[in-house]
């Protein structure tokens, strides 16, 4: 009865995301071929015979669909990816443990680490032996700030993450579960926790939270992951749907091959296969017809006129470019002719061969072919002799990136279509034919609920309304790249755009200070001037390196911890003390910020006394000089523990580090005056006595 009923739908009917699932089981197994495991084998309507013969391996915790499936019949769901953050590290000490982020109801808040130099890190540690990730994350939470939870929220698969660990000294590769712990912090205090000396508990905001573990640097991904699943299991109600992991990463919970990328195990799991008979490769291509016309007004009209005698011909160069004709209403009819077909005027004409009776051509191009060769137009869009001055095309072409995600399929697929093309036709150079140098794939702002923004779910944001709430443009393009990495997915925050438009109006306001300020001495404080130029042009130099590297959210960051060390400056000194250099320090602010809000950007320049557009000025350039760091924060350790630490300048030697190390109070009285035989030093960050 199910195949029957199943059968009488389309597959555009069966792959309805918005319908329930439904399948039914059959009562028979299937023995995994390599675990010897038994597999229900259910059938569904929503696996379409299009992807292969046989049968189909679900996998609940990577896959949308077979998730939804599973679910619906309470069939067990078990991660065997874990996604992979940061780059792998020589010589990597494994790990597991959990991290943990605490949420008090009562305020809203979050609960982070704050380490005595300032930063920020998260509650989190290893797994003890008899422990599970769970377990350990209660404890953890208790040892470093003394709170205790009802709730702990698991947040999605288990993530490995590559570090380097200062106290450790020594590079980690970290398996870890992330938890969201409800907290009452008005009835438990962090009195009770064990003594750590280097840091505290602090409640912050979440836009605080997240832009003080930005500031921390790399290998921070996985926390800022964590983050952004928490704020969408609150921002639900925690009621968020689980969060799954879709892509590559490395392997868990599959015998033999965990700890291996997935690339390489199913390279691996198929020679296995083939190995003992059991399987072989192959290669199957879901190729599909996909037609290049449309039956719809809107379009390019295809230049071909339809004769019973001549068959296709194509429309005299001399009467190109057929236009459409102006027609009441553009909307289909439902009937099965299109729009066009109904304008008797204009799809009656004579056969360009034969002078009979024919008919135009009355279906349009798919946007997708029209739409993926005007940028050649773009390099010289005045000429009226020739579609392009192919001079200026390979002047210009290959283009330097292509951002996209839904459309890099169809439409990119087609723009090197048409580049090969006009390789061949001479209308740009043989080594100019891929119009592309690389494909950057953007993540997905997801809803604040975890799911993907939908009509159907009624969780879509309309970024007009955002902007007409009165935040603007700028704040909403700003957040939108500040609110993770460009390459990976993150939930819509709806405190985020507020944070961004706080944000730029710090910007605003330190610029309106500086040109309202009257007195126009030129009479420089010389520490004033050495410390914001130092500022300004370190800052320079990230936010170039990270455009770079499509880095745009830590991009983001540095500018706004930019703005805080000039506000710090301003107030410690006049602006007169060092006008000129303010000026230029603000001018190269403003245009480290132009990319992301390009408005306020354009209006605070010309208001600093720049005639040109922001948009054209030479980008600014770091001075090498300026970026060095005077000095440096040394940590200090004894058998891996953190005791104390010491300001030294920059580069200073191994034996005067040695020297200022011994000389603090808490490390001489267990060291002494002489370094132990096995002294490690990491230039510019730790020295760990071993005794």
């Amino acid at each position: 009865e199910y195949v029957t009923e199943s059968v009488k739908k389309s597959d555009i009917e069966r792959m309805d995301e918005s319908k329930q699932k439904s399948g039914k089981f059959t009562g028979a197994y299937a023995l995994h071929p390599l675990t010897k495991e038994k597999l229900p084998i259910w059938v569904s309507d929503f696996v379409l015979g299009g992807y292969g013969t046989g049968s189909i391996m679900g996998v609940p915790a990577h896959d949308e669909r077979d998730y939804t499936f599973a679910t619906r019949f309470n069939l067990p769901v078990r991660p065997v990816v874990a996604k992979d953050f940061g780059e792998p590290r020589p010589n990597e000490t494994g790990v597991e443990g959990s991290v943990v982020i605490g949420y008090d109801k009562g305020t809203g808040k979050y609960l982070g680490l704050k380490n005595d130099d300032g930063s920020y890190w998260l509650v989190g540690g290893g797994r003890d032996e008899g422990e599970d990730f769970k377990q350990a994350a209660s404890r953890e939470l208790k040892e470093e700030t003394g709170y205790s939870c009802d709730e702990l929220h698991q947040l999605g698969d288990p993530v490995y993450s590559h570090y380097y660990n200062e106290k450790k000294d020594s590079n980690r590769r970290s398996l870890g579960y992330n938890y969201l712990a409800v907290i009452d912090a008005s009835q438990t205090g962090g009195a009770s926790r064990e003594t750590h000396e280097d840091f505290e508990p602090a409640w912050l905001e979440f836009d605080d939270l997240k832009s003080e573990i930005l500031k921390t640097g790399g290998g921070v991904e996985h926390w800022l992951d964590a983050l952004d699943r928490a704020k969408s299991l609150v921002e639900s109600g925690f009621d968020a749907a689980y969060a799954r992991h879709t892509g590559e990463g490395i392997l868990l919970n599959s015998g033999k091959y965990d700890g291996m990328s997935s690339t390489e195990a199913r390279e691996q799991i198929v020679a296995d296969l083939a190995k003992s008979s059991q399987a072989q490769e192959k290669v199957n291509y879901r190729m599909r017809d996909w037609l290049v016309s449309r039956q719809r007004y809107w379009g390019a009209p295809i230049p071909i006129i339809n004769c019973k005698d001549c068959g296709a011909v194509s429309v005299p160069e001399a009467d190109l470019p057929v236009e459409l004709p102006q027609v009441d209403d553009y909307l289909p009819t439902g009937n099965e002719s299109s729009v066009l077909a109904s304008v008797k005027d204009w799809v009656n004409v004579q056969c360009p061969s034969c002078s009979k009776p024919a008919k135009r051509e009355t279906d349009t191009l798919d946007g997708y072919v029209c739409s993926s060769w005007y940028m050649y137009r773009y390099c010289d869009p005045n000429n009226t002799d020739a579609a392009w001055d192919s001079t200026k095309v390979n002047d210009w072409f290959p283009i330097d990136f292509y951002f996209g995600a839904d459309h890099a399929v169809a439409h990119l697929l087609y723009f090197r279509f048409w580049g090969h093309f006009f390789a061949e036709q001479g209308l740009v150079a043989t080594d100019k034919a891929e119009p592309i140098k690389k494909l950057v794939y953007n993540g997905y702002i997801n809803a604040a609920d975890g799911r993907k923004m939908s009509k159907s779910y009624g969780n879509v944001v309309d970024p007009l309304e955002v902007i007409d709430s009165g935040y603007g443009a700028d704040a909403l393009r700003m957040f939108e790249l500040f609110i993770g990495p460009y390459d990976q997915d993150a939930a819509w925050n709806p405190n985020g755009v507020p944070g961004t438009y706080r944000f730029l109006q710090r910007v605003w306001a330190l610029t309106q200070s500086y040109i309202q300020d009257e007195d126009t001495t030129d009479q420089f404080d010389a520490k004033v001037e050495t410390l914001l130029m130092s500022d300004t042009h370190k800052t320079i130099k990230k936010v170039t390196k990270d455009l770079e590297s499509q880095k745009f959210n830590t991009a983001i960051a540095a500018c706004m911890k930019l703005v805080n060390s000039l506000n710090a400056h301003k107030q410690n000194s006049e602006f007169a003390a060092a006008r000129k250099i303010w000026g230029q320090c603000l001018s190269q602010l403003v245009q480290l910020i132009a990319p992301f809000a390009p408005h306020i950007s354009e209006e605070l320049w010309h208001e600093l006394g720049h005639d040109e557009s922001i948009h054209i000025s030479p980008w600014p350039v770091w001075d090498e000089e300026l970026v060095k760091e005077d000095l440096v924060t040394i940590v200090v350790q004894i058998n891996g523990k953190l005791k104390d630490k010491c300001e030294l300048p920059v580069d200073t030697p191994k034996e005067e580090v040695i020297a200022s190390a011994l000389g603090l109070p808490k490390i001489s009285t267990t060291v002494g005056s002489k370094a132990p035989s096995k002294t490690i030093y990491i230039e510019n960050k730790l020295i760990n006595f071993v005794i």
